[in-house]
């Protein structure tokens, strides 16, 4: 956050995966024109997220939530987003289309049910779980479509 002399009054690491690409951060002022927030755009928080979601140890079903939440808004991996994660960190996770669907078949309804359901509204959890949280998986199908068809 900056004052509006361009003092930095402080930051927040959004993501520990990768650089933050500045051209992907927006400003807004907030309460003031003396304050100013710079936040990621939907496309870089979807980056992070699918390097977060291959990148990761163990599989973690809050990540594919929060890539179908940003894909639902419509956040893409186009352009460059696709260079930045095809050169990063998970670039050799993504040349290996098995590892992918594996780690989509990792996201089952148990897993999402120890992890989701105290996190969700009640409804969202609901809808979810009725489907046996196949929308999650479907988003991560769409997001690595394209290495998926390697």
């Amino acid at each position: 956050m900056e004052s509006k002399d361009q003092q930095t009054l402080f930051t927040i690491d959004v993501s520990r995966t990768s650089a933050v690409i500045q051209s992907e951060l927006v400003e807004q002022s907030i309460l003031t024109d003396d304050a100013i927030v710079k936040y990621p755009t939907r496309n870089l928080l979807l980056l992070h997220k699918a390097e977060a979601f291959l990148g990761r140890k163990n599989v973690k079903c809050r990540d594919a939530f929060d890539i179908k939440i940003l894909k639902d808004s419509g956040a893409e991996l186009d352009g460059n987003f696709k260079f930045h994660l095809q050169d990063g960190v998970v670039s050799d996770r993504l040349e290996d289309p098995d590892f992918i669907n594996q780690r989509i078949a990792a996201v089952t309804p148990k897993r999402c049910e120890s992890e989701l359901r105290e996190y969700l509204p009640e409804d969202v959890y609901r809808q979810l779980a009725e489907n046996e949280f196949e929308p999650l998986r479907q988003s991560l199908r769409d997001l690595f479509a394209e290495w998926l068809e390697q």
